[in-house]
Parts: C-alpha cells; sequence; structure tokens
C-alpha cells in the first residue's frame, strides 16, 4: 500500500493537469483571458516550444523526440535509484 502512494498521486496530479488544461481549453477561446484575482489570471496559450519557448525552431517531431527522450530518461533513472536504495526510509 505505502509504496503505490507515490505513484497514486502522480496519477492523480497528471489527471487533474490534463483535466484542468482541457476545461481551459474548452472555456477560454485562443488568447482569452479569465482574471482570478489581481494579481493572478488564466490564459489560453500555446507554447510551441518548451522552458520560455527554447527549441521552438525545431521541427514538430524534433520537439516531440526531445519532451518524450528527457522525462522518459528521468523517470528511468528515478527508477533505478528507487529499486537500488536498500534503506527502509529510502523508499517512502
Amino acid at each position: 500500500m505505502a509504496r503505490s502512494l507515490p505513484l497514486t498521486a502522480a496519477a492523480a496530479i497528471l489527471v487533474l493537469d490534463q483535466a484542468t488544461k482541457g476545461w481551459l481549453a474548452a472555456s477560454l477561446p485562443f488568447g482569452g483571458e479569465r482574471i482570478v484575482t489581481p494579481w493572478f489570471s488564466l490564459v489560453h496559450w500555446h507554447n510551441p516550444g518548451g522552458l520560455f519557448g527554447m527549441l521552438d525552431r525545431l521541427p514538430e517531431w524534433g520537439r516531440l523526440a526531445v519532451f518524450l527522450a528527457i522525462p522518459l530518461l528521468g523517470v528511468s533513472l528515478l527508477g533505478y535509484l528507487y529499486a537500488k536504495s536498500a534503506r527502509a526510509l529510502d523508499r517512502w
């Protein structure tokens, strides 16, 4: 049970993230804005690159490859380190 808690939390966050993105895309036109507070607003916008538009000049297949490879490598490394940890406290 305790071992599945991180996976369950990650799955719940992923579902919530995708649900809010879908809701925003369906409820706001492209470029539209919904002001939540004086210092926070939701804006429907698309970023074809990554962090601050990096990689925006790559073709679509190149961006897809980069944005799939990096998370897969990171998750693989974390899974490897998690499996190799010997102490009970390191394993949640």
